[in-house]
């Protein structure tokens, strides 16, 4: 009988613990990113429209529509307030709005951050890094997530050490999530990594060192021409994507300093 009693009584922390380690997991079951696809569906019942979110926010920043100007914090919400909601309305329906939500977001298998902003220039960088996605509105970190409106659903700003984004990925990996989910290799590059507004045939060496001394990747493409080659950069590494009249898809292949 007292070595029951014993046993109980050691066991009894061990069963406290347990239970507080399920609802600590549930806790960061809250906080993982969702399938962007799952999002947006309405069987769902997340009642989240794309555009509610972050994913125009490079239109919605650069208009001051943004609800906060620290970069650390900072989000433009499609929801936030009266000004955003307006544009948004503005967006649907156009080509824009093709092709960032019906052509990207909607169809995108996976729950990767991206980029605050699409397309980010170097000089873009101090005011606007930093990768999001969608969780629960369950999730608990403050000033990290932003409850949207309306829905079960919150924007978090991703974390370099708990989160992967499509910029933190192998630069093939990334290429291989476009080509297997017939993504646009251009809207993934754009919410992966630095732009650099030229055309890979005008990179001078100047440049190239300019680029891999910052060690950011960098996606350099000019829409001067749409279907000339062009080139991921991240440090010494490079890659380049070319693209196929026949098949029209684009190839992505390393070029120099390879890991393998």
């Amino acid at each position: 009988m007292m070595a029951r009693l014993a046993l109980a009584a050691l066991l009894a922390p061990l069963g406290r613990a347990l239970i507080i380690s399920q609802q600590d997991d549930s806790k960061t079951l809250d906080c993982l990113c969702l399938d962007w696809n799952d999002v947006y569906k309405k069987e769902k019942k997340h009642n989240v429209s794309c555009g509610d979110g972050m994913e125009f926010f490079f239109l919605m920043d650069t208009m001051n529509v943004s609800s906060e100007r620290d970069v650390h914090h900072k989000v433009s919400l499609g929801k936030s307030n009266h000004a955003s909601q307006q544009l948004l309305k503005q967006l649907q329906g156009s080509e824009i709005y093709y092709e960032f939500c019906t052509n990207f977001f909607k169809r995108a298998h996976f729950n990767y951050c991206v980029n605050k902003r699409y397309q980010m220039t170097r000089e873009q960088v101090p005011t606007s890094k930093g990768t999001w996605c969608y969780v629960s509105n369950k999730c608990e970190l403050p000033n990290i997530v932003t409850p949207i409106p309306g829905t079960d659903l919150a924007v978090k700003q991703c974390s370099d050490i708990f989160d992967v984004s499509l910029g933190s990925m192998l630069i093939e990996e990334a290429a291989k999530v476009a080509t297997k989910q017939k993504l646009d290799h251009g809207l993934i590059a754009g919410h992966a990594y630095v732009w650099k507004d030229m055309l890979a045939k005008d990179l001078d060496g100047a440049t190239m060192r300019d680029i891999a001394e910052s060690n950011e990747g960098t996606y350099v493409y000019s829409m001067k021409d749409m279907f000339a080659p062009r080139l991921v950069i991240k440090g010494t590494t490079v890659y380049e994507e070319t693209y196929n009249d026949t098949q029209s898809t684009w190839s992505t292949k390393c070029i120099r300093d390879c890991l393998w």
